[in-house]
C-alpha cells in the first residue's frame, strides 16, 4: 500500500472537530476517534455537552435554575478536566455546555462553529436528565451541516488503539455518495488507509436507468456497474490509494454493507446520506442510518461535501451522472 502521508498536498480536510459528550462510555470511545483525527489532521477540538432541561424533556419546558446551577457546575469542571486531558495528548480542546434538545443543539453548535464533523457515540445515558444518544445520532445525522461520525457503545477500543487502516465507502453512484469518496481519500491519505468500493445491486434504480433493451441484458447491466467502480478505483490508485471493488447481489443494501464491513475487517464505513430523491428515492439516507445501528465499525456518514477552501476536487461535482 503505498504511504501518502508522508507527502500530503492537500490541505487539511478536518480544521474544527466537534465532540459530543454526555459522560459515558460510548462517548468516551467516541473521544479516542475525536482524538485521534484531530492529531492527524491538525485540527481544533470543542466538547459540547447538552443538559436536558429538567424535569421534562419536552422542548418548550422552562429550567429551573435552581436545579440547573449545580448542574451547571458538575458539568463545566467535568469539561474541563476532560479538556485538560484531551490538551495533555496534544490537541486544542475547548468544553462548552448548552440547555436544550441534544440533536437540536449540536446541530446548531456544528452550524454556528462551522465544524468541519461531529463525532459522537451512538448510545449514551438514559432516564429523565438524557435521551438515547442513539436516537439523537440518527437526529443529527438528518439535520448535520457537516458529516457526522458514529462510534459505537461497547467498543473496548483506547486512544492509542484507534486504527483507519481499511475504509469501506458504499457507492450508489450518485451526488452524496461521490461526496463520500472524495472524504474517503483525503482520509485515506491522511492517515494511510485502504479502500473497499461496493455497489449494491438495487433493481429499482436500475429500471429508472438502463433501458428495455439494456434490462433484456444483465451481464451487460453488471458490467457496465463494474466498469464504473473500476473507473473510481483507478483514480484513487493514480492517487496512491490502495483500493478494490466489489458488486454485491441484490436488495437489502444495510444486511450487506454491514457484511462486507465484517468480512473485510473494515475500520470504517464511509457513505453518503440523502441520496436519492423522488421516484429514484431508495433512501440511501435511511440505509445510512441502518448501516449505523448495525456496523461492527464506527460509521461517517456524509451528508454533503465539505472540504477546505481552494481544494480541488478529484472526483468533480455531478461526476455520477456521467
Amino acid at each position: 500500500m503505498a504511504n501518502a502521508s508522508s507527502s500530503i498536498s492537500d490541505p487539511p480536510w478536518l480544521r474544527r472537530i466537534l465532540l459530543a459528550t454526555d459522560f459515558s462510555d460510548g462517548a468516551g470511545h467516541a473521544r479516542h476517534y475525536a482524538v485521534f483525527l484531530a492529531r492527524a489532521h491538525g485540527a481544533e477540538l470543542r466538547i459540547v455537552h447538552v443538559t436536558l432541561p429538567y424535569p421534562t424533556l419536552s422542548a418548550d419546558a422552562v429550567a429551573d435554575s435552581y436545579v440547573l446551577e449545580p448542574v451547571r457546575k458538575a458539568v463545566s469542571r467535568a469539561l474541563e478536566e476532560l479538556a485538560a486531558s484531551i490538551g495533555q495528548a496534544g490537541v486544542r480542546a475547548t468544553g462548552t455546555q448548552v440547555i436544550g434538545i441534544p440533536s437540536e443543539e449540536l446541530t446548531r453548535a456544528a452550524r454556528e462553529w462551522e465544524a468541519d464533523l461531529i463525532v459522537m457515540g451512538t448510545q449514551g445515558r438514559t432516564g429523565l436528565d438524557y435521551v438515547l444518544v442513539g436516537s439523537t445520532a440518527e437526529r443529527v445525522v438528518k439535520t448535520a451541516p457537516c458529516p457526522v461520525l458514529a462510534v459505537r457503545t461497547g467498543s473496548s477500543v483506547v486512544e492509542d488503539d484507534v486504527r483507519m487502516r481499511r475504509l469501506l465507502v458504499p457507492l450508489d453512484f450518485f451526488q452524496p455518495s461521490i461526496d463520500a469518496l472524495e472524504t474517503a481519500l483525503l482520509l485515506a491519505r491522511r492517515v494511510s488507509a485502504s479502500m473497499k468500493l461496493v455497489h449494491v445491486l438495487d433493481w429499482a434504480w436500475i429500471r429508472l436507468h438502463y433501458s428495455p433493451t439494456d434490462l433484456a441484458e444483465e451481464p451487460r447491466i453488471r458490467k457496465d456497474l463494474e466498469d464504473r467502480l473500476d473507473r473510481y478505483a483507478g483514480i484513487l490508485r493514480h492517487a496512491g490509494i490502495a483500493v478494490d471493488t466489489s458488486i454485491l447481489g441484490g436488495a437489502g443494501p444495510v444486511e450487506h454493507i454491514v457484511e462486507a464491513a465484517a468480512q473485510q475487517g473494515a475500520d470504517l464505513v464511509i457513505m453518503g446520506t440523502h441520496g436519492r430523491r423522488g421516484l429514484q428515492h431508495a433512501l440511501m439516507g435511511s440505509v445510512a442510518e441502518g448501516v449505523l445501528r448495525r456496523a461492527p465499525c464506527p460509521v461517517l456518514a456524509v451528508p454533503r461535501g465539505r472540504f477546505a477552501p481552494g481544494y480541488q476536487r478529484i472526483f468533480p461535482l455531478m461526476d455520477a451522472a456521467a
